[in-house]
């Protein structure tokens, strides 16, 4: 008796060894991937800026998703909190460096003794060895903090369980309810909580907002109920977007080395559907590939489902061939385990090991003396790849895609990684922009800070409301744009005394008609420098980047800015800046490329009408209707069309119609190239005597030489009142 529990102490002190060996050579490497600046991307960089932010007393705020500045806009990810009180300890990045690798040596403390209980101590240290070394499991140790190996989804958590209290403990009813709620909570986040947090207009799951998941379920559909329908009604055609070669070639990888004890167990990998559902349904690459993070749950239930199976295969032998049967077992296990470590994994020993991503060299040493040059309350642009090192700081924007220019106090990049060639232009703009002074260049290192003072081309010292001075503003009017580009313009603003409110600057591009073509309404650098902090005597800045629509017609165009107090629709005073010239943008654009408000897919011939600009509900007699059309030329037209459109009564009969060329008779057809675009402006003006009533909309493309029309389209009904 005693010999067995001094021999089960050492099988329990070896696990103890193997586990914290296991543990501290991850930990190890992920620093050294850290340190060698090979953890990079959007992710590390925003929880770190979140979970610092939330120190800071700014709950879940980033800077990195421009469009969900507070993270539950784009996910529900309380988890994060716990890392708070660690941060308030030691607030540094490898934190969340070694979080996956400490993860995984907890998890194996519970996953060692479920084995011991079931296949005794010696088999248990092999099963957790094969835990940690499975091929997909380890690219997740290895890489960027995910939140996901932390807690499996709560949403996904709770309807797993729920399927396995159903099927194998069979309590229905508790299973079937646990089942219920984590799929009503599954639709409460996407539906609700995220799309509240987002602005109700959109939600990142289906492919909407500047930053959204573009690329995962919009196939499907874009809401919840849309997505249902598909799957119950469409089968097949989401089978053919679930069975792809890389979707097979993965779930082999994670499943076929393990498939002859885990189909034994095989009632624990039905807890990885719900997993594998979501994942396998999105069309997002970077989801659904192999190593990918999404796939961590289901590595826990299958290294469970092996045990499980493996302990029924024992049971199922007679008791004499056990013991050689452990033998055996153990065998096939050590060499599964190391055949698809060596032929899949990223860590030491593979034959994908790459020794160079975890040893950081002297050009990664320079890069985090740099680093340490930018003072932590700076507002920082910073290349991808150098992010881990700066991100806790309340603005820090990734690539230089940055909202306003002026507002950034240092810009670092290194050219000599891949990623700053991929946005040279960007960074160009800010090095070559005359707003930034080199602090440091060196090795490939560019880091500037921007200068003290910028220069005014055009000073006004325009007085609005009662302290606030326009100083001037700088705008290209030299330089002709074309529909597509980005004009940026920069104004300089000082105060006479202090304000007690927060001023939204709005920038507007107008035709000469009055129709708006851009329009930008924001707080000055987009809230990093609110006016309700500035102080009397000094200086500043703001910036922004207007996309010109690639549908703009060729033209002279007025930029104009106006000041609103914040949440308030009081005017302090506007300024018609000045005058650009816009030529027209001929290059091929589908309509997924442009952003239509109504989409009304409608072919006349040649020419598609793509859509319309929003059209009132009601309108006075006596007023003027604007009608913008998106038009695409779906070949190079060969006829001069005129665009009419018409006010019809209820009777059909016409009571209005203006009738010219595309573009106020500007932009004949014949003059387009072959999928061109352009938004086409009609003003309609009501007689002031027409009757009150509601009337029909109509769009007629026809040709100039006669009244030969290509095509009509019904657009909408407006009520005419008097």
């Amino acid at each position: 008796m005693g010999n067995k529990c001094l021999t089960r102490i050492r099988f329990d002190l070896v696990f103890v060894l193997l586990n914290l060996t296991l543990l501290i050579v991850h930990a190890s490497l992920a620093i050294g991937k850290f340190e060698a600046f090979n953890l990079y991307g959007t992710d590390f960089a925003l929880f770190d800026q979140v979970i610092w932010n939330t120190l800071h007393g700014r709950l879940l705020e980033n800077t990195i998703i421009v469009d969900a500045p507070m993270l539950l806009a784009q996910r529900f990810s309380p988890i994060l909190f716990a890392f708070v009180p660690l941060y308030a300890l030691v607030s540094s990045s490898r934190i969340l460096v070694l979080t996956p690798t400490v993860a995984i040596g907890i998890a194996a403390l519970p996953l060692y003794w479920f084995a011991r209980q079931r296949l005794g101590r010696p088999l248990a240290l092999v099963i957790v060895l094969l835990f940690w070394t499975m091929p997909g499991l380890q690219p997740i140790v290895l890489g960027n903090f995910k939140e996901i190996i932390l807690t499996i989804p709560f949403l996904m958590i709770v309807a797993g369980f729920g399927l396995c209290i159903f099927l194998v403990q069979r309590r229905y009813a508790l299973g079937s309810a646990l089942t219920v709620f984590g799929m009503v909570w599954t639709v409460v986040l996407i539906q609700v909580v995220i799309p509240y947090f987002h602005g109700g207009a959109s939600y990142y799951y289906f492919g909407v907002g500047q930053y959204s998941a573009s690329g995962l379920y919009e196939y499907l559909g874009t809401s919840v109920p849309e997505i249902v329908m598909t799957l119950v009604t469409r089968p097949a055609f989401v089978l053919a977007h679930v069975l792809t070669p890389e979707k097979i070639d993965t779930l082999a990888k994670i499943f076929l080395p393990y498939a002859a004890l885990g189909i034994l167990g095989a009632e624990h990998l039905l807890l990885t559907l719900p997993t594998l559902g979501y994942t396998l349904l999105s069309e997002r690459y970077g989801q659904y590939i192999f190593g990918s993070e999404h796939y961590a749950p289901v590595y826990v239930f299958l290294v469970v489902a092996v045990v499980v199976g493996a302990e029924r295969l024992l049971k199922f032998l007679p008791s004499a061939r056990r013991d050689v049967a452990r033998v055996a077992l153990g065998a096939f296990i050590v060499t599964t385990s190391a055949a698809t470590y060596f032929l899949h994994a990223p860590g030491p020993f593979s034959r994908n090991f790459v020794p160079q991503l975890y040893t950081p060299s002297p050009h990664d040493c320079l890069g985090a003396q740099i680093a340490e040059m930018i003072p932590q309350d700076a507002v920082v642009a910073v290349q991808s790849e150098l992010a881990s090192h700066v991100a806790q700081r309340r603005y820090l924007y990734l690539d230089a895609m940055v909202p306003c220019l002026s507002g950034v106090d240092y810009a670092f990049a290194d050219t000599r990684r891949p990623w700053y060639s991929y946005r040279e232009p960007v960074w160009q703009t800010i090095f070559q922009s005359g707003w930034f002074a080199p602090v440091s260049e060196t090795d490939g290192y560019r880091l500037y800070r921007r200068l003290p003072t910028l220069q005014l081309d055009a000073p006004l010292n325009i007085q609005l409301g009662d302290s606030l001075m326009l100083l001037g503003f700088n705008l290209p009017r030299t330089k002709t744009l074309q529909g597509g580009e980005a004009l940026r313009v920069l104004t300089g603003w000082s105060v006479t005394r202090s304000l007690t409110q927060s001023l939204v600057f709005q920038y507007s591009v107008y035709d000469h008609a009055g129709h708006l073509w851009v329009e930008v309404a924001r707080e000055p650098c987009q809230g990093i420098y609110p006016t309700d902090q500035w102080s009397p005597g000094q200086v500043y800045y703001d910036d922004v980047a207007l996309r010109l629509p690639p549908t703009m017609p060729s033209g002279d165009y007025t930029v104009s800015l106006a000041v609103y107090p914040h949440l308030q629709n009081a005017l302090w005073g506007e300024v018609k800046m000045a005058s650009v010239r816009v030529t027209k943008n001929k290059q091929s654009f589908t309509a997924s490329d442009l952003w239509i408000e109504q989409r009304y897919y409608v072919d006349m011939g040649e020419m598609r009408l793509l859509g319309f600009k929003p059209i009132p509900a009601t309108i006075h007699a006596g007023q003027t209707l604007p009608l913008g059309l998106y038009w695409r030329a779906r070949a190079k037209p060969q006829g001069d069309y005129r665009v009419v459109v018409q006010l019809r009564d209820d009777a059909g009969r016409v009571v209005v119609e203006q009738s010219a060329r595309p573009a106020q008779g500007t932009y004949p057809t014949m003059q387009w190239e072959a999928g061109e675009v352009l938004l086409d402006w009609h003003d309609l003006e009501l007689p002031p005597d027409l009757a009150q009533g509601v009337y029909q909309i109509v769009v007629i493309l026809r040709e100039v030489a006669g009244e030969r029309a290509l095509g009509e389209a019904r657009l909408s009904e407006i009520r005419v009142e008097q």
